[in-house]
C-alpha cells in the first residue's frame, strides 16, 4: 500500500482520502501508511483544507523521491 501511495504522490498532490478512493481502500489504513511515509521523509505536507469540521492534509512526494 505504501508503494502504491508513494507512486500516486509522485504523480500529483493528494490527500489520504483521495489515495483511498483511488485505490479503493479504507481511509484509516491509508492514513496510517501516509503517517509512516511522512515520518520517513518520503512525502511532505503541501496544503491543509477545511472539510466538514475537520482538516484535510494534502501531501506530495519529497523531491529526492520524485527525482529518483
Amino acid at each position: 500500500m505504501r508503494a502504491q501511495a508513494l507512486r500516486l504522490f509522485s504523480e500529483r498532490d493528494m490527500s489520504p482520502k483521495e489515495i483511498a478512493s483511488e485505490l479503493d481502500l479504507d481511509v484509516r489504513g491509508v492514513a496510517y501508511h501516509v503517517r509512516v511515509l511522512k515520518k520517513l521523509g518520503c512525502i511532505e505536507l503541501v496544503e491543509t483544507r477545511p472539510r466538514r469540521g475537520a482538516v484535510e492534509h494534502v501531501y506530495r512526494a519529497a523531491a529526492w523521491v520524485s527525482e529518483g
